[in-house]
């Protein structure tokens, strides 16, 4: 255990060494129009050529004319269905020259930029959570060996329960919202994926064994109270 905490946390310290540092226009919320604007005091039009989508298929191609407001130029894009970083391409004329521009965005589930410490927190959030299940699902498994707290025991199985639960939701909030930052590499996306479900799972696997067990144990005890004093329940006969 305190092995695989060592190689999550180099892991955790790598990763904002190799991540990407691309200014964007900004970031906005997922299935909203996005307001692109082109400031250039001395041009006398701006037009849009492409609009990239994060897969780097394009939105939108050819010669589409912004909207002069004074020294800026509008143009507003509705298609925001997909979660990522758009391109977007365009030409005016600088001082009379053509001049050719481009500037990406991006769009996530809540339209707030993900940033390291986020990240560093959400991870930290799930792993508290699994420690917290090992610890009550160690002691859970303790306190069913004994008659006097076997009740307390089936109390710590049932928090373990809840936590598992729990640390699903978080998990699938945390993808959602934080972890799918496009501010990450798809590699490093993935590394963080795997941490994270591989944390679950493993607690979960374990919860699931204990959970086994304690069934098994309350098996056992009712056959006690069944047939009474010197009954086995594991090799179903009477032993004096």
């Amino acid at each position: 255990m305190k092995k695989l905490l060592i190689l999550i946390l180099g892991i955790l310290l790598v990763m904002p060494l190799i991540s990407s540092s691309v200014e964007t226009f900004g970031t906005f919320k997922q299935n909203e129009c996005v307001e692109l604007i082109q400031s250039c005091s001395n041009c006398t039009y701006n037009n849009i050529t492409s609009i990239v989508y994060p897969n780097s298929s394009k939105a939108i191609s050819g010669e589409y004319a912004m909207t002069k407001s004074g020294t800026e130029y509008n143009f507003t894009f509705c298609n925001t269905s997909a979660v990522g970083r758009y391109i977007v391409n365009g030409h005016g004329d600088l001082g009379g020259n053509d001049y050719v521009w481009a500037y990406d965005f991006e769009i996530t589930p809540t339209g707030k930029e993900t940033t390291t410490g986020q990240g560093f927190a959400s991870i930290g959030i799930i792993i508290s959570i699994v420690v917290l299940i090992f610890i009550f699902s160690f002691y859970g498994f303790k306190f069913l060996e004994s008659d006097k707290t076997f009740p307390i025991g089936l109390f710590f199985l049932l928090i373990c329960l809840i936590l598992v639960v729990y640390d699903l939701y978080v998990g699938y909030i945390m993808t959602r919202d934080v972890f799918y930052s496009v501010s990450l590499e798809p590699v490093q996306f993935k590394v963080w994926l795997g941490i994270m479900w591989g944390l679950i799972g493993i607690a979960f696997l374990g919860l699931l064994s204990l959970t086994i067990k304690a069934i098994k144990e309350i098996r056992e005890r009712k056959s006690l109270i069944k047939y009474g004093e010197g009954w086995n329940p594991k090799t179903k006969q009477y032993e004096y």
